[in-house]
């Protein structure tokens, strides 16, 4: 029940915006954290102002005074599509395990 949680703080909230259902698989915490490990913490700039926007998206979220699809729309309108388009390469690659 919690590993969507596990996921965002442990590898990136992108996984939040995924078209699965994370609470009905179960995912080994091991696996989570070598993952997490390997990622690192030197991030693309890029990645990390998603992040941040995913995370302002869901605190704001939590407090309940906000309509969650208007928050949607928020989210989509504040994240930097240029700089993802521009970087999308990049970001795939700091993705791939296969290096470790």
């Amino acid at each position: 029940m919690r590993a969507p949680l596990h996921l965002a703080l442990l590898i990136s909230p992108l996984y939040l915006l995924l078209p699965i259902q994370h609470f009905k698989k179960s995912y080994n915490r091991h696996t989570m954290l070598t993952i997490s490990t390997c990622l690192g913490n030197s991030k693309p700039q890029v990645l990390i102002d998603v992040e941040m926007a995913i995370w302002r998206t869901l605190f704001s979220l939590t407090s309940g005074l906000h309509d969650p699809f208007d928050l949607l729309h928020q989210l989509s309108d504040e994240l930097p599509w240029e700089s993802i388009d521009a970087a999308s390469a990049a970001l795939s690659e700091w993705f791939n395990l296969g290096k470790f």
